[in-house]
């Protein structure tokens, strides 16, 4: 049986670049959406939104649960801070959907660039 949630992107990339010093500026962050669609004449229950990502990031989605109605899309915004401690370069994590249709992993890439 064909999945009835699409989630998009399928992947998502975020870059940060610290200007200031760190002391001055501890944390950095920036949102994204994550498109989240019923393809199906039933409603399919968002049970957790979820983020596995390396020290010092954290990824926090709003509304992080839901119910989306027969053909309805609903969209997540995904709030990504950055602490300056984290290293240069480029960082990955994921972002979990669980519903009662299944769990999909979205992939995440964080680039960090110092400048100050």
């Amino acid at each position: 049986m064909a999945s009835a949630l699409e989630v998009s992107p399928s992947t998502l990339s975020v870059s940060f670049t610290f200007d200031k010093p760190k002391a001055e500026n501890p944390t950095f962050s920036k949102t994204t959406t994550l498109t989240l669609r019923n393809t199906k004449n039933a409603t399919v229950n968002i049970i957790s939104i979820t983020d596995t990502s390396p020290e010092g990031i954290t990824v926090q989605a709003t509304p992080s649960s839901g119910v989306i109605e027969p053909y309805a899309s609903i969209s997540v915004s995904l709030e990504v801070e950055v602490s300056s401690s984290v290293s240069e370069g480029q960082h990955n994590g994921e972002v979990t959907v669980t519903s009662d249709d299944g769990t999909y992993t979205i992939p995440i890439s964080i680039s960090v660039l110092h400048s100050a």
